[in-house]
């Protein structure tokens, strides 16, 4: 059959394989069948960061263009008509697309929508930022105005989202700001008018419909999440992910708990506290509750990342053993009680891949004890499949009986990073490269300095020609190598 005479549905499954906007702006120019098809892999995500910021500017006007000015736009928000009168008379190019373009985006990114907007307002400030009958418009009023307008336009043009992000960057905020301005005597007011400007566009019934079949959300530290996380409780149960920053898990503790617990096959879940908080025992900082939410579902889950806080509760990993579809469990920056560490030893985690734990502080009572990882290695059950293991920042643990029950117990390893502790471990990287012919890279974090690392560089040379891989970097700092193989 000749690739012209496809049907729609394998072109946009061919389609649905390429991101590279180039590639798609060449597949709409080929004919009439192949623009119908690849313009909506093309608009999926208009404002992706592979798309160059010049051109995010010109898909404002056209998202704008398709603006909806009907009963349901508040009398208050007049100002938004006469902006959208203005600029519709400055625009020389009359409005005539052929597509319904906002329909086809699957993926709200405020961080990415909010810098093309303000870019957008700030190279059209003459004919947008006065209006006849109104003061000097400010420029965070500027761009609240047309996100509210572009968040409207997608959701009332019939748009399915799938990713609903809220990732805001210290460095996008700040162009909202006059020079004179800064992030902290700003910032509160601004925070003020985008948390409105979310909640009414969260209000509306077109925004529940375009929300039904959300699959990502991801919101940050610099958000209220109050109303973000009722709504959703409200509208979603599909969710594959959810990724979370706050430093007062207090107060959102109930609504998160509420939205993890009503989704139906939730793979994905990142719960971030504050990294700059000054106390890493306090209300705000503890998680503990939500970690015992897991037991519900906890069969559905495939990747948990816990980063700064606390647990305070002997037994929460206790919700984790059912886990049984889990592949990666990453925890940083946590403070957990010793006795959770007996419980993970038990664990099954048959399809397990990644273990990951930074800095985590283990409260023990004792100031010297055992690693409590040593354990968890020994059971083949974990370790059997597992192809990343990063143990690292743990104070006052004895590392040697982790390295050999690592050199004992792993054979598929690609990935390791581990901190020595004595000169008598170093023998024991050699039998664990030996055991993972397979590795890729490995990282020593706090290595003896007092140690001469010239016999492990020269096995490590040895054994990389013995497996016929090529080293691409190995950086030795004094406290931390680097090795990498191609």
């Amino acid at each position: 059959m000749s690739i012209s005479k496809l049907p729609n549905e394998c072109l946009q499954e061919i389609f649905s394989y390429i991101d590279r906007v180039k590639t798609l702006y060449s597949i709409i120019l080929v004919n009439r069948k192949w623009c119908q098809n690849g313009v909506i892999r093309l608009w999926r995500k208009p404002f992706r960061n592979s798309i160059e910021i010049s051109k995010q500017i010109k898909i404002c006007p056209i998202l704008i263009n398709f603006i909806i000015l009907d009963k349901d736009l508040n009398i208050k928000d007049k100002l938004i008509k006469d902006y959208y009168k203005k600029f519709q008379k400055e625009n020389s190019k009359p409005f005539n697309y052929s597509f319904n373009y906002p329909s086809f985006i699957t993926g709200i990114d405020l961080d990415r929508i909010i810098r093309a907007i303000t870019i957008f307002t700030q190279k059209n400030k003459n004919s947008l930022y006065r209006i006849p009958g109104y003061k000097k418009v400010s420029k965070i009023d500027q761009v609240m105005t047309f996100l509210f307008i572009i968040l409207r336009v997608i959701t009332f043009k019939g748009a399915n989202i799938k990713r609903f992000i809220i990732n805001l960057k210290d460095r996008n905020v700040n162009m909202f700001f006059d020079n004179d301005d800064t992030f902290g005597n700003k910032w509160d007011i601004t925070k003020f008018k985008l948390e409105n400007t979310l909640t009414t566009f969260l209000s509306m019934d077109a925004t529940k419909r375009c929300l039904k079949n959300l699959r990502y959300f991801v919101c940050d530290i610099l958000i209220d999440k109050s109303n973000i996380l009722k709504t959703l409780i409200a509208t979603c149960t599909n969710l594959q992910g959810i990724k979370v920053q706050d430093d007062s898990y207090n107060f959102i503790k109930d609504t998160l708990i509420s939205l993890i617990q009503n989704q139906n096959n939730l793979e994905h879940l990142h719960i971030q506290g504050s990294s700059n908080s000054e106390s890493d025992q306090n209300t705000e900082s503890n998680i503990t509750d939500l970690v015992l939410s897991l037991e519900k579902n906890a069969s559905s889950y495939k990747k948990i990342l816990f980063e700064n806080g606390y647990i305070d509760n002997d037994i929460a990993f206790k919700t984790l053993m059912n886990c049984n579809n889990l592949e990666i469990l990453q925890i940083k920056d946590l403070k957990i009680p010793y006795k959770n560490f007996e419980l993970l030893a038990l664990a099954e985690f048959p399809k397990l891949k990644c273990l990951s734990y930074i800095n985590t502080v283990i409260e023990t009572g004792k100031p010297y004890i055992t690693n409590p990882f040593v354990r968890i290695i020994n059971n083949k059950n974990i370790s059997s499949k597992l192809q990343k293991l990063h143990l690292v920042g743990f104070v006052n643990v004895e590392n040697y009986k982790l390295l050999s029950a690592t050199a004992d117990n792993f054979k598929n390893l690609i990935d390791l990073c581990v901190q020595i502790t004595r000169k008598e471990e170093i023998p024991l990287l050699s039998m664990i490269m030996k055991n993972c012919s397979m590795m890729k890279q490995i990282r020593l974090v706090n290595p003896l300095t007092s140690y001469n690392f010239k016999e492990f560089k020269e096995f490590i040379r040895e054994w990389s020609i013995e497996k016929r891989k090529k080293i691409i970097r190995f950086d030795d700092y004094g406290l931390h190598v680097h090795i990498e193989w191609e």
